[in-house]
């Protein structure tokens, strides 16, 4: 969907619903820190919770709403 290459050793991507695990971890692992500023991490109990934050904001990135 949308890669951008910020140099030889990184990009910035957007986000597949096979990320969630590892998101769901760093989530889990800094969830305090994160929901100061990303409400939506104190919704995150589960993976499934994660898939479908993913899902739905790949959707609506896909509708030009975000």
């Amino acid at each position: 969907m949308f890669t951008f290459n910020i140099s030889d050793d990184l990009k910035l991507a957007c986000l597949q619903v096979a990320d969630a695990e590892a998101l769901f971890a760093l989530i889990q692992q800094n969830k305090d820190h994160l929901g100061e500023w990303l409400p939506w991490v104190n919704h995150c109990h589960r993976i499934e919770d994660v898939q479908s934050f993913i899902q739905s904001a790949r959707t609506a990135y896909a509708e030009k709403k975000i």
